[in-house]
């Protein structure tokens, strides 16, 4: 079992999904249980994706970029290499469609950026993982919506 809900502040991006707690807590929260949940929910996860413009799985143990890419080819069976962006990116072991976001050292500052959208035909949907938790604030990613500045924008 799930629980989805949104930010504590009320930010309805990204829409969070988390394991259950409760007597099968530890069971809920394996990549084996997140994989089949996402199985039998792909019409649910397809509708809050479309309302939410993304969905964040947080507290699942996923531990490697295999379980990673098993998951995600359960929901997105035809996943691409296509293109993998300008910064250096390593292939993680094991997998053939999980790369590092990128090599860059850490001090080296990465701008907020609309991933891939500069493609001609830039892809569906794209997946993320963190495998290592960040160790500062700085670390952490901004996970935003063009969608509310391109409204804001539009309307002025």
């Amino acid at each position: 079992m799930v629980d989805i809900g949104i930010r504590e502040d009320g930010e309805t991006l990204p829409l969070i999904v988390r394991p259950r707690a409760g007597t099968e807590a530890e069971r809920n929260r394996s990549a084996g249980f997140l994989k089949e949940w996402i199985k039998a929910n792909r019409t649910l996860i397809e509708q809050k994706l479309l309302q939410h413009g993304a969905i964040l799985f947080r507290g699942f143990h996923v531990t490697s970029g295999i379980e990673f890419q098993e998951i995600i080819q359960e929901y997105e069976p035809e996943l691409s290499q296509e293109y993998r962006g300008t910064s250096p990116r390593n292939q993680l072991p094991g997998t053939e469609y999980v790369f590092s976001a990128s090599e860059l050292p850490p001090y080296f500052p990465i701008p907020q950026h609309l991933e891939m959208s500069f493609l001609p035909s830039p892809p569906r949907k794209i997946f993320f993982c963190c495998l290592d938790p960040p160790t500062s604030p700085e670390g952490k990613p901004a996970c935003v919506t063009s969608r509310r500045s391109t409204t804001r924008w539009t309307r002025r």
